[in-house]
């Protein structure tokens, strides 16, 4: 396990995924036989730390579980990936949290329920942060609640630890956190939801949508935006740019953009690297996740992306 001091601390939800995967859209009423389904250990959080891990980084885990059999799954899904549990609390009333990804021709979603992660405590926070006072990047997201988020960016404030947000679900993130980020690193979908938009339906509209982001937060280092198919884009300090991805044939699109804050987050924290670099490397490991069905499964290592 990840002993001592990490570089990068990673802090949001811990759930169990139930996957599913559909051959078309149901109908009203209408049941539906599946292509596949499954159970797999997942959040945010433990995807990105192990995302981290699996490419060479060091990470420490905050987070929160309930007392209950899908907390013994993620608290054995965290010692396979050789992560510490230290930062992770366990929560005796509030079950853990669970989440339904959905994926089927042409749609992806997910259906979330927070359970033990709405529940991550800000005096927990302060404390295990303290314990990796020397770290150098925060990765945040949304699936814990906002006073926690706020009271991690405020001590990565302090201790000159960059914030990495991960503006997902959009609708969580508020302004005072966006005003705390040095990268925030959306889809196109939270894109959209940030921007008071409508999703773009071109490559042209999500520039559009990333400039506009970028120019209003003038505190930002950069915006870089996930576009699925159409690669990344990035509106940053050192300028402006778009990184196409490979054509492959997506199976499930669940942990693509963890694998992508994966590797932005330790070619920049880990090995000093610049954002182009960092995005680079970012959507390969993203194309590389969306190949394969799951969460955790998905997250590559170092010696999976060529080029890297």
């Amino acid at each position: 396990m990840t002993r001592g001091k990490a570089s990068i601390i990673v802090m949001g939800s811990l759930r169990v995924d139930f996957h599913v995967r559909l051959p078309r859209e149901p109908s009203d009423g209408e049941t539906l036989v599946v292509q596949a389904a499954g159970l797999d250990a997942g959040g945010k959080a433990l995807n990105q730390a192990a995302g981290v891990r699996r490419l060479g980084g060091k990470a420490y885990l905050v987070g929160r579980v309930g007392d209950d059999v899908f907390g013994k799954v993620l608290l054995a899904a965290v010692r396979r990936e050789k992560l510490s549990r230290d930062g992770i609390a366990v929560d005796r009333q509030i079950p853990t949290g669970t989440a339904l990804p959905i994926a089927g021709p042409g749609h992806h979603y997910v259906l979330y329920v927070p359970g033990a992660n709405q529940a991550l405590q800000t005096e927990e926070v302060s404390a295990r942060l303290e314990a990796q006072a020397n770290a150098q990047m925060l990765l945040l997201q949304g699936e814990v609640n906002r006073e926690a988020n706020l009271v991690a960016a405020l001590w990565a404030k302090e201790h000159g630890c960059t914030v990495v947000l991960d503006p997902a679900p959009a609708e969580a993130i508020s302004e005072d956190l966006l005003l705390l980020a040095d990268y925030v690193t959306p889809n196109l979908a939270e894109l959209a939801q940030l921007t008071n938009s409508e999703p773009a339906r071109d490559v042209s509209e999500a520039i559009f949508q990333t400039d506009t982001l970028f120019a209003r937060h003038s505190q930002l280092t950069a915006v870089a935006a996930t576009l699925g198919p159409w690669g990344a884009y990035v509106a940053s300090r050192q300028g402006h740019f778009h990184v196409e991805a490979g054509r492959v044939l997506a199976q499930d699109t669940t942990a693509a953009g963890d694998a992508f804050n994966a590797a932005l987050a330790v070619t920049l924290a880990d090995e000093g690297g610049t954002i182009r670099q960092a995005v680079e490397r970012g959507v390969l490991a993203g194309t590389f996740a969306c190949q394969i069905p799951g969460a955790l499964p998905s997250l590559p290592h170092r010696d999976d992306l060529v080029g890297w």
